[in-house]
């Protein structure tokens, strides 16, 4: 008895040349993935210590407001709060900065001199001491 074979296979199936196609062009594309997603997780570090510098500069600054409201506006001085460089263990990679001077600007025109303190509040890098973020807020005698 004859074997009788209908029609044509060889589309029945991928060849092992096929395959191994496939899983170069597959692994050529995982490759270019994972080199895009190391990079975007490098650069999410920036906003993220941006974020955090400026979290940490508000809330110094809000202790100089605290300082104000509680001790009076005489007590507002430099060397009341001094420079913290780390600013502590949690925060280690930020230093912290605030000066408070006298402000003669137009925004205190309206006072007396000597009635208007213009206060910085500025939070750098511990690495390389460039700043990251920088506030400035104006309190006046009231």
């Amino acid at each position: 008895m004859a074997i009788r074979h209908r029609g044509n296979n060889a589309s029945s199936g991928f060849t092992l040349i096929e395959i191994v196609i496939t899983i170069v062009v597959g692994g050529i594309v995982v490759a270019g993935l994972a080199s895009v997603l190391n990079q975007m997780m490098a650069n999410a570090v920036v906003p993220r210590s941006i974020t955090q510098a400026a979290f940490l500069a508000q809330e110094r600054m809000e202790e100089v407001y605290f300082t104000k409201r509680s001790a009076g506006f005489d007590s507002l001085v430099s060397a009341s709060f001094g420079d913290e460089t780390p600013i502590d263990a949690d925060f280690s990679s930020y230093n912290r900065y605030v000066i408070i001077e006298d402000d003669e600007a137009t925004a205190c025109s309206a006072y007396d001199p000597g009635d208007c303190k213009l206060i910085t509040v500025t939070v750098n890098d511990a690495g390389d001491d460039s700043v990251i973020v920088s506030i400035n807020y104006t309190f006046a005698r009231n």
